[in-house]
């Protein structure tokens, strides 16, 4: 009797400590970006008239509204454009004045100079919530049912 006792509290200590570090674990932090150069590369795929153009890089390769990216074709580069818009697979980017008359083709290779680190808006500073969801609650309490029934078992 006194062994399955110390079972049911080494296991409940395990557990409590888990929760515990779960619960106040901080939320990561984004990954640091330099501002000055980004070896991200895509492709142009739509080209629309008036010199914007949509590419392959969007939120997911970690794109920024703002980065300034260079067009080359056969090794060479024809253009240089800056980000407007980015979704989570795509981005819509405008040539820049000297290059506005460019005809551009799709397929053409955009490279990444320059990515700035988005600011973190003041109204939404980060928080020390907790990280668990409900989900997380629920597998963490069937979890430890678990333990407990194997302790007895």
């Amino acid at each position: 009797m006194t062994s399955y006792v110390n079972r049911f509290r080494l296991v409940l200590l395990t557990v409590s400590v888990l929760v515990a570090c779960a619960v106040n674990a901080a939320p990561a932090a984004p990954p640091a970006l330099s501002p000055m150069f980004y070896p991200i590369q895509g492709v142009a795929t739509i080209i629309e008239p008036g010199g914007q153009f949509y590419t392959n890089l969007g939120d997911k390769a970690q794109l920024y509204r703002g980065a300034m990216l260079r067009v080359v074709r056969d090794g060479q580069e024809i253009a240089r454009a800056k980000v407007l818009k980015v979704d989570r697979l795509d981005s819509i980017a405008q040539l820049l004045p000297p290059y506005q008359g460019l005809l551009l083709e799709a397929g053409d290779t955009v490279q990444v100079v320059q990515n700035p680190v988005p600011a973190t808006p003041r109204h939404r500073l980060p928080s020390n919530e907790p990280t668990l969801t409900r989900d997380d609650d629920l597998l963490v309490i069937l979890l430890t049912l678990f333990a407990v029934g194997t302790a007895f078992h």
